[in-house]
């Protein structure tokens, strides 16, 4: 993939958004859209079809599983990287179903998220 990737971030807290989203340019993705919860997710990636979601795990009303799986109903194979600052066993189990791409604890680790972006670009 030679192009510049897109990507979509969703998480409740706007400080760790913002500051996710400018990381991300720096290291050359676009950010096509910015949300706060599972539900805005779904439908930002319906709208944008980013080559990559990016999305918090632990959110009130629609988290991120409710976006994991309702990504992969749209696309199976979409690229989706979770973030959490807190994966507990139960989770742990639904994700492991959900199959998301990567999964990202808080706080980040610079070279994490490059690694990750990678990945996805070295694999389309």
């Amino acid at each position: 993939m030679d192009k510049i990737p897109t990507a979509i971030v969703i998480d409740d807290d706007k400080d760790v958004l913002d500051l996710f989203a400018e990381y991300l340019k720096i290291i050359q993705v676009e950010v096509v859209g910015k949300g706060h919860n599972g539900k805005k997710a779904v439908e930002l990636y319906q709208e944008k079809n980013p080559d990559i979601t990016f999305v918090d795990l632990v959110m009130p009303e629609y988290d991120g599983i409710f976006a994991l799986q309702n990504i992969r109903k749209i696309n199976p194979k979409a690229n989706v990287i979770i973030i959490t600052g807190n994966l507990q066993k139960d989770t742990s189990k639904k994700l492991d179903y959900l199959n998301p791409n990567k999964i990202l604890q808080k706080p980040f680790e610079v070279d994490k998220v490059i690694e990750a972006v990678n990945e996805i670009k070295n694999s389309k």
